[in-house]
C-alpha cells in the first residue's frame, strides 16, 4: 500500500456482494487460525463426512451492494445454458422433452 501512496493513488472503499462469506472445505483442510489471520470477514465450515460443521461464523457485511447482487442472478438465470435430458425424452416425438440445466 505504501507504495500506491507514493504513486499517487488512494484507498476507495468499495462495496462488496453478500452478506456473509464464507470457507467451505474438507475437515481439516484450512485452519481456523488461518482464517482469523488472513480473512478475518469470513466464516469456516468443514465438511465432515454427510455432516456440515460451522467451526466459525461469520460476521455481517456492512458495506453490501444488494443492486449488483441482483443484477448478477438476473444475468445468470437468463443466461443459464440448458442440455435436453435424453433419457426421458421421446424419440418419436420432441413434445413433452425435460430440460435441465448443463452442469459444467
Amino acid at each position: 500500500m505504501k507504495e500506491g501512496k507514493e504513486a499517487g493513488y488512494e484507498m476507495v472503499p468499495v462495496l462488496s456482494m453478500g452478506d456473509f462469506r464464507f470457507y467451505f472445505c474438507e475437515l481439516g483442510v484450512l485452519a481456523l487460525e488461518l482464517i482469523e489471520k488472513h480473512a478475518p470477514d469470513h466464516g469456516l465450515i468443514w465438511r465432515d463426512g454427510r455432516v456440515m460443521r460451522i467451526i466459525r461464523t461469520a460476521p455481517r457485511r456492512e458495506m453490501v451492494d444488494k443492486d449488483a447482487e441482483i443484477r448478477y442472478l438476473r444475468f445468470a438465470i437468463i443466461n443459464r445454458k440448458w442440455t435436453q435430458d435424453v433419457s426421458s425424452a421421446s424419440t418419436a416425438t420432441t413434445t413433452n422433452t425435460a430440460m435441465t440445466p448443463c452442469v459444467p
